[in-house]
């Protein structure tokens, strides 16, 4: 299906310049045309000009849903002495043109990405919590600025809102790749943003300035991903938002987490403690807001503060550089036989085994992939690069091909290496999973319970290639693991 698509543009830069303006049309035209007729609408309205307020209120009026909403989230906002808000031309003078205008932008974007309900529901629930994700984030930007002038903090949140509209707008596209789609659901962040580039032959970033530009949505937005060097206060307002949202979404090690806060309470020179209370409020009002646009289905993704316990725990080992790989395999068994003695959490085995082989067989990553679904896939558990520390990479592989290597290695219960290209071919690894691994020399080793397969650990690397010694000490420490784990489990009696 990709290769169809993309036939028609050539080779080369070319082809790319082609490719990205073909995708920002037919997500303007094709995917999101309520959302580029209002954006090119408003653009048209000067946020300065007295005279445009009438103007606007006149083409606000000929949209039923538009002035809906924008009545409905105006009598949100809270104003001492203000009466209720009956017609759309007292809501542009009590709030100002800047204000109606995002508030325009923002409920027709909601409308036309809520739309999509006929697309696969692991898609559209990508789509609904990018989207929440995005409106939260415009809230905590203009948050960020208490003491700037209303114009400013209108800017930070249509630029932050729409910072991912590149992102959010691609998922849209599931009729052109369905199936790709459907597999890019659990890829891990980075090697996910790849597939999506050689989908579409542009990044997000890319895709959203794009839109931005097709739109005329301002400088401000676009900077912030054009010129991501720049270290104003908004760009650091924007930034920022975007990240404590995916933070708060996807909770990091707790020194990450702590570190984004005491950036952003030092930036508003507030304490980390009314920052804190000042997100809660922040999100309080988000989640009233979006009932005030009619996006009630967007309030359980707008996630609330993650407590301690759901910060990741940042790696508790610390390693010297292997010198002598022999006598660090020997110390690693030694120790894993002891903590047979002290503790029977098979994850403090597995983590400490990720670590080792990662370590000392100078394994970029190493990942244990867990068997789930009635043993008809595998779903990666936990990946620790080779400095110890945990990352996310949240991948499920199927194994619907009895013939691939994975099963292979399950049922013989014997390790494996792949090397090169014929290795790759020969392994027969599912869609996405053969792109991801396609540039990377792999190890591969089941792990069992009394010879009851559990899962499988995979070693990765850029280069050099992978030696069979390697692959033999590799296979000594995972046997060893795979024995420590028999003996902490519980024997089952016979009954």
């Amino acid at each position: 299906m990709l290769n169809k698509n993309l036939a028609c543009f050539g080779g080369g830069v070319a082809a790319k310049k082609a490719s990205s303006e073909h995708w920002i049309s037919i997500i303007s035209q094709r995917e999101l045309p309520a959302l580029t007729s209002t954006a090119l609408l408003l653009d048209k309205f000067a946020n300065d000009d007295v005279s445009s307020l009438p103007r606007l209120s006149n083409a606000i009026l000929h949209d039923q849903v538009l002035s809906s909403s924008l009545l409905k989230v105006a009598n949100s906002i809270q104003r001492i002495g203000v009466n209720k808000i009956t017609t759309v031309s007292r809501a542009t003078v009590i709030l100002g043109i800047q204000t109606v205008k995002n508030i325009c932008l923002t409920s027709k974007v909601i409308e036309s990405l809520l739309k999509h309900k006929d697309l696969d529901i692991e898609v559209y629930t990508r789509i609904k919590s990018l989207m929440a994700q995005s409106f939260f984030a415009g809230q905590l930007a203009k948050m960020m600025l208490p003491n700037h002038s209303d114009e400013t903090q209108e800017e930070v949140y249509i630029a932050a809102m729409l910072r991912r509209i590149g992102e959010t707008a691609f998922w849209c596209l599931g009729k052109e790749f369905q199936e790709e789609l459907d597999h890019l659901i659990s890829v891990p962040k980075q090697q996910y943003e790849e597939a999506c580039i050689e989908l579409i032959g542009m990044s997000f970033d890319e895709l959203s300035i794009g839109l931005a530009r097709r739109w005329q949505l301002g400088d401000l937005m676009i900077k912030s991903l054009d010129n991501p060097e720049q270290r104003t206060l908004e760009m650091q307002v924007i930034y920022l938002a975007d990240k404590l949202v995916h933070y708060i979404h996807n909770p990091p090690t707790a020194v990450k987490y702590n570190k984004i806060i005491r950036q952003i309470s030092k930036l508003m020179k507030i304490s980390d403690q009314q920052l804190l209370y000042r997100i809660k409020q922040t999100r309080e009002t988000s989640i009233k807001l979006l009932e005030s646009y009619g996006a009630q289905i967007l309030i359980e993704y707008v996630k609330k503060l993650p407590s301690a316990a759901d910060l990741a725990h940042d790696n508790q080992f610390v390693y010297e550089d292997v010198v002598n790989k022999e006598a660090a395999l020997l110390k690693t068994i030694q120790h894993l036989t002891s903590m047979t003695l002290t503790t029977k959490d098979a994850s403090l085995y597995l983590e400490y085994a990720l670590t080792q082989l990662a370590r000392i067989l100078n394994f970029e990553t190493c990942s244990f992939y867990l068997l789930t679904n009635l043993k008809q896939t595998l779903t990666c558990r936990q990946t620790v690069n080779h400095f110890g520390k945990v990352v996310e990479e949240p991948l499920t592989i199927s194994l619907t091909d009895q013939k691939s290597l994975l099963n292979r290695v399950l049922y013989t219960q014997q390790p494996a290496i792949v090397n090169n290209e014929s290795d790759h071919g020969n392994a027969r690894f599912p869609y996405p999973v053969n792109k991801l691994f396609a540039k990377s020399k792999l190890v591969l080793a089941a792990v069992h319970i009394k010879q009851s397969n559990i899962g499988m650990i995979i070693g990765q690397r850029k280069k050099p290639t992978i030696e069979q010694a390697e692959l033999d000490n590799f296979h000594l420490l995972t046997q060893h693991l795979n024995m420590c784990l028999t003996l902490i489990s519980p024997n089952k009696k016979a009954t």
